[in-house]
């Protein structure tokens, strides 16, 4: 089974072969992209990334990865991780580029310093955690009371 990531998250569809998930790719970029000039627009596949670029600038990327259907049932009484982030060179460029910074070696180097960090603080997210699980025990007790 695949999985299509768009901009670091998880899409919840999934899809039998690889090469249905690009044609649902496709059919998003296709739907997003019709009322834009076809010369304004770009994919770029590069480390199995697609990247979506309009005049030039990242608008979207899509990843298409594999996964296991029953591992949900298989790792529900564990502690594995069931998200993961991941950055690559091609997002700091996309940046630099964003904000017409040249891309040389020197500000891709000042790139990964100042970027490395950025999201080793969880507590903020940790929070929003709390938060969905506050949402789902007021829906919870709504339906009780319905």
């Amino acid at each position: 089974m695949y999985k299509i990531i768009k901009n670091n998250t998880s899409t919840m569809a999934s899809y039998e072969s690889k090469k249905e998930a690009y044609n649902a790719i496709l059919s998003i970029l296709f739907e997003i992209t019709k009322n834009v000039p076809a010369n304004s627009i770009e994919m770029i596949n590069a480390k199995g990334r697609l990247d979506f670029l309009i005049d030039g600038k990242l608008f979207a990327f899509y990843q298409i990865v594999e996964f296991d259907a029953n591992a949900d049932e298989n790792d529900k009484n564990s502690d594995s991780c069931w998200y993961e982030e991941r950055w690559y060179d091609s997002d700091l460029e996309n940046a630099l580029l964003y904000h017409e910074v040249p891309v040389t070696e020197k500000t891709m180097k000042l790139m990964r310093e100042k970027c490395k960090h950025i999201f080793d603080d969880k507590s903020a997210r940790n929070e929003m955690l709390e938060d969905k699980a506050f949402e789902i025990k007021e829906a919870i007790q709504k339906a009780k009371e319905d």
